[in-house]
């Protein structure tokens, strides 16, 4: 895929994240086709704001599971592929569901910079 390829699906999934944000029920689905579509284009950082969008998305509209599912990739994701903006987006989306579901020993781990976890290990 060459970067004006990447460049559209990563503005495509940002786009997806504004949907889900202005109504999740619509803009779900979108935001897992997009995902869908990155990760086919091996496309890391789309992936990782698409799986963001749709985890917000789940979030949302109650459905957990599916809202931990997608966190937790586009963490793994944005990880992988060092992508320090993406995923302190992500684990900072991640941390606002645990909080939301009374989980703060879950939400404290997410919400710690790099260099806390180096020196607390």
């Amino acid at each position: 895929m060459n970067v004006e390829q990447q460049d559209s699906l990563l503005i495509r999934a940002e786009q997806a994240y504004r949907d889900v944000i202005a109504d999740p029920r619509r803009g779900w689905p979108t935001a897992e086709d997009v995902a869908g579509q990155a990760r086919a284009a091996r496309s890391a950082e789309a992936l990782s704001v698409a799986l963001r969008a749709a985890g917000w998305a789940a979030r949302e509209l109650y459905d957990h599971d599916a809202a931990q599912r997608h966190l937790d990739e586009a963490v793994r994701v944005a990880r992988r592929a060092h992508l320090d903006d993406r995923l302190c987006e992500a684990l900072i989306t991640r941390s606002a569901m645990h909080l939301e579901l009374g989980l703060a020993g879950r939400a404290q781990p997410d919400l710690q910079t790099p260099t806390d976890r180096a020196t607390s290990r």
